[in-house]
């Protein structure tokens, strides 16, 4: 629980209060003294955080980390034009899916052939 929480930026009482609980309830759910019940859990699983690597500890395989259900959250709540440029960003950053396991070319962008992603509205 602390590492979901912790990918989220928020504290044990902003994060409690956001799911329904008090932060001496995230405490106890952080330091396995108690167990989520069922409230908490659909909670966040309707935030899409992936209630299977809570109760195992395991991901699943078409999961989000919780790092990067944190960066969806973050991104959904900017403006549009915002998106944007975190979008513009990761195109520079990220080399395209043709290129994943290869070696880089010696000349001209690896993003030539990127997608041309647009943000959810």
């Amino acid at each position: 629980m602390k590492k979901i929480r912790d990918a989220t930026g928020l504290s044990q009482t902003s994060f409690g209060q956001a799911f329904g609980v008090s932060k001496a309830t995230q405490v106890n759910y952080e330091t396995d003294k108690r167990s989520p019940d069922t409230n908490y859990l659909t909670a966040l699983h309707a935030a899409g955080h992936d209630i299977t690597y809570i109760v195992t500890g395991e991901l699943q395989s078409d999961a989000l980390s919780p790092a990067e259900t944190s960066l969806v959250h973050m991104f959904r709540r900017v403006d549009p034009e915002r998106q944007e440029v975190v979008l513009s960003t990761l195109r520079l950053m990220a080399p395209p899916m043709s290129q994943i396991g290869k070696e880089a070319p010696s000349s001209g962008s690896l993003h030539d052939d990127s997608p041309d992603y647009h943000a959810e509205q």
